[in-house]
Formats: C-alpha cells, sequence, structure tokens
C-alpha cells in the first residue's frame, strides 16, 4: 500500500490517518513532482483491513469529490436523499452527452472511442467504486472526457483535474492495463438570445467548435488518486457512522 504527503511551500499535509501513521512502518520511496503537484511517495507495510460503512452502495467520482469541497451537500444528497438540483446548464450538458452517445449527425465531427458511456464498477482498498467512461477504446485502453459549459476549459484546469487519473485508475484495475494520455473534449457553448412572445431567456447552444486538451497520467498519479479516494472512504465511515448513531 501507498501513502502520500502532499507538499504545498514548505507545509506537508498527511493523507493519511496519523494514529495509522504512529502505528506503520514507513521508508521514502520516491518524490514525485507532476505538472500541478508535488508529494512524497511512501511505502506502508500496514495492509489497510478497515470495513466501510457508506450510505450508497458505491461510491463515484462525484461523490468523493463533493465530499472534499463540501461535506454538507454531500451529507444533504446521500444521507438525507435530497435530489441534486439540476440547472439548464447541467440539463444541456446531460442531452450533449445523450446526442454523443447516439451519434447525432450534428456531432459527427467530434473525436470519440467505440464505446460509450462505459460503467466500471471497481474496489479500491475495499471501497465500492463506479464510474462511467464518456467514450473508451477496447484494445487501446484509450478514453475521453467531454464537457461542456459557457467557461473555457483550458490545459492548466486539465491538468489539475482529478477526475482523470480517478478513471485511468479504474480502467487500469478493471482491464489490467492503460493507455497514457487521455483527453478533455471541450465542446464550446454559449448564450444565444431568445426572441419571440413566448421567450424565456437566451438559449443554451453549441457554436459547433471543441478543443482537445491532452494529459498524460502517471503511475503515481494512478496511485495517488488511490490513497485520495481511500482517505475519502475512511472519513465518510467515520461521519456517517456518527450520523447513524444520532438517529438510533
Amino acid at each position: 500500500e501507498f501513502l502520500y504527503v502532499q507538499i504545498a511551500r514548505l507545509e506537508m499535509v498527511m493523507f493519511a490517518n496519523a494514529e495509522g501513521i504512529k502505528k506503520t512502518n514507513i521508508k521514502l520511496v520516491m518524490v514525485v513532482e507532476g505538472t500541478s503537484r508535488c508529494f512524497l511517495l511512501l511505502y506502508c507495510s500496514k495492509k489497510n483491513t478497515m470495513t466501510y460503512t457508506l450510505p450508497k452502495k458505491h461510491l463515484s467520482y462525484s461523490a468523493i469529490n463533493t465530499w472534499y469541497t463540501n461535506k454538507n451537500d454531500f451529507r444533504n444528497r446521500y444521507y438525507f436523499n435530497i435530489p441534486f438540483k439540476e440547472n439548464r446548464y447541467t440539463i444541456f450538458g446531460k442531452k450533449v452527452h445523450e446526442a454523443l452517445e447516439k451519434d447525432a449527425e450534428h456531432l459527427k465531427h467530434i473525436p470519440r472511442y467505440p464505446v460509450s458511456e462505459l460503467e466500471i464498477l471497481s474496489e479500491v482498498g475495499g471501497i465500492p467504486i463506479r464510474g462511467y467512461i464518456d467514450s473508451f477504446h477496447p484494445d487501446t485502453k484509450q478514453f475521453l472526457d467531454y464537457k461542456t459549459g459557457l467557461e473555457p476549459w483550458t490545459q492548466k484546469k486539465v491538468d489539475a483535474l482529478m477526475q482523470l487519473p480517478f478513471y485511468s485508475a479504474l480502467i487500469e484495475r478493471e482491464y489490467g492495463s492503460v493507455a497514457p494520455k487521455t483527453a478533455i473534449v471541450w465542446l464550446e457553448t454559449r448564450l444565444v438570445p431568445s426572441v419571440g412572445l413566448l421567450s424565456q431567456g437566451d438559449e443554451i447552444c453549441l457554436t459547433g467548435r471543441h478543443e482537445i486538451f491532452e494529459r498524460e497520467i502517471t503511475t503515481a498519479e494512478r496511485d495517488y488518486v488511490i490513497a485520495w479516494v481511500i482517505r475519502a472512504g475512511e472519513e465518510i465511515t467515520e461521519d456517517y457512522q456518527e450520523f447513524l448513531n444520532t438517529k438510533t
């Protein structure tokens, strides 16, 4: 197993439980420098034997990312089953994904692989994980992720996106290998003024232009995201058990 210490300026932040660190034999293996982060890779001889208690059958990238960014939103959605509030941008994004999956004529120019919306059910450190890959090539193990939205995507934003190494790690675990390079395909989106008596405001549409941002995912980044998932599983388990105890 691997644990990580992320370096932010001169400060080091432990990604593992502090008590677990004290009880573990640890040695430095290597220092990894990536495009968006730098961290120490540590070898941990202690096996993870934790039993996880999760609010849902599986964790997804979206769920884990929500846990890290807004724990109250996570609790509302997964503990209290309050539905996610869709807005016109998320609804539009889903419609574009559906059109890509159906190979719609107006999206023929968008790059894609043979398999659309590949579901992957896997396990990371005993944590059940579910992921959906937008576009996947079963022979080369390459994958693409599609993005819409008014805010343009940039290479810096793609390089910092945890979603790509997350999917890369899932593919490698399920298929035994994964192509090192992947890409975000951004479909440029704009607002078009709506006219007429029944107009309900500006309409969202695609401009027809797309941009491809490539990224190479390293083994170290896949290992890093595994630690990221395990840490979330441990924190969610502890929090959810406290929630369940308050109900009894």
